[in-house]
């Protein structure tokens, strides 16, 4: 991707979407028909580009490989304190947010999703994103079920100690924080100005 690609000008056809994780927040002008590789690859050159060499408000490298990163949306738009959902798959977005009103075969609930559209999401959308860590396992009656075959290889989230791990590192702030933070900024404020008292400049001396 070259720089050029970074300064194209939006039409009013894209999407400000917020690209978020721990609290940082990236905003980038997304074409519905864009892919969420080719997004992937916009944010990782836009991270670069702020020096960044590890994921914001982590310790975990900055992945050099697009692919590396898994992409969440609100599993609840109107509460964002409810979490996200895995995005790149069909099924895991049906089993939690229902993303549209209108009737859709079976279909439409299955396979990867490649392109935002896809996704349906709105000017100012909140989009979270990690390192992947979703893996093929062999699944057995105490993973998934006890009608899940032996065999069956499903995905999983785990963590680099192998437990499962569904959790996006996305700091939600509270208004309660909002507000304690403004009365602590102003109490602090107020202990540490020293106010000068002016004095005359022409004192009549009695």
């Amino acid at each position: 991707m070259s720089s050029s690609d970074l300064t194209t000008l939006p039409t009013p056809t894209h999407l400000t979407l917020l690209f978020k994780h721990h609290k940082s927040t990236t905003v980038l002008s997304i074409h519905p028909t864009q892919t969420l590789h080719s997004a992937k690859t916009t944010l990782l050159h836009v991270l670069a580009s702020r020096n960044l060499t590890t994921l914001p408000g982590s310790a975990t490298p900055l992945p050099s490989d697009p692919s590396a990163l898994e992409l969440g949306i609100l599993a609840d738009r109107r509460d964002p304190t409810k979490g996200f959902v895995y995005a790149e798959d069909r099924a895991s977005i049906a089993q939690t947010v229902s993303s549209s009103k209108k009737k859709t075969g079976a279909k439409s609930n299955q396979g990867p999703i490649e392109t935002f559209a896809d996704l349906e999401l709105r000017d100012g959308a909140w989009v979270a994103y990690r390192l992947r860590t979703r893996v093929e396992v062999d699944a057995d009656a105490d993973a998934v079920g006890d009608e899940a075959p032996e065999d069956m290889d499903v995905d999983v989230d785990v963590d680099v100690s192998g437990s499962l791990n569904q959790q996006w590192d996305v700091v939600v702030p509270s208004y309660d924080e909002e507000e304690q933070e403004a009365a602590d900024g102003s109490a602090d404020m107020g202990d540490d100005m020293d106010i000068p008292i002016p004095k005359p400049r022409n004192a009549v001396a009695r």
